[in-house]
């Protein structure tokens, strides 16, 4: 099917795309790149089906660097580029791993003015990749910007602990610590007085 946000069109495989097949609770975000991205250089990574590098390019962005895992995404990230009369020349669609990628951008010295960067710790994802992600921080890190961390009370802490998610509090003080000693630099989180102790006391014995 294809829908329209903020004057864009984007192909959705809702019966199997991720979530609905649509991030929709990124809308807001996706337009703030495009007022953003005018003459930038790009890096979109976990690009899925092409959401933020449409209004990137849209935006006026010199160049973007798409990077997904699936086939299947970067191909419906090339249909919606089409969907927007958006021509090939300035995007680069990457089917590759992430952090891999990240990496390797980081040896070859390669810098980006902007770069986008969401991998979803939570739904849609096992445990064990969520532990994965949580893992992988210091690549990111590696990279020398900051990163936003918002692990509070989410299913990978639930079926961990097999708690409920207003029995999470230890699980997700846990997840916030490992997080900070990781590289995270802001925390997301519900109960603030006490994460902001536990990421004061992180911060002190870490910082």
């Amino acid at each position: 099917m294809v829908i329209s946000e903020h004057c864009l069109q984007y192909y959705v495989d809702i019966t199997r795309g991720q979530k609905t097949g649509f991030y929709i609770d990124q809308r807001d975000n996706r337009l703030l790149v495009r007022s953003m991205a005018n003459s930038l250089e790009v890096l979109d990574c976990f690009c899925y089906s092409g959401g933020f590098s449409v209004n990137a390019l849209t935006g006026g962005a010199r160049s973007v660097v798409a990077v997904d895992t699936s086939a299947e995404a970067l191909a419906l990230g090339k249909e919606n580029l089409s969907a927007n009369n958006l021509g090939p020349e300035r995007v680069t669609w990457l089917q590759a791993d992430v952090f891999k990628t990240l990496r390797k951008f980081r040896d070859e010295g390669r810098r980006f003015d902007m770069i986008i960067l969401d991998p979803g710790i939570g739904f849609g994802k096992s445990v064990e990749q969520n532990l994965e992600l949580v893992n992988s921080l210091p690549s990111i890190r590696s990279l020398g910007y900051p990163i936003l961390y918002g692990p509070s009370r989410k299913s990978f802490i639930g079926y961990t602990l097999d708690k409920p998610p207003d029995q999470r509090l230890a699980g997700t003080a846990a997840a916030v610590a490992v997080g900070i000693v990781r590289g995270a630099d802001i925390i997301r989180i519900h109960d603030v007085k006490f994460m902001q102790q536990v990421a004061q006391m992180t911060d002190a014995i870490v910082r």
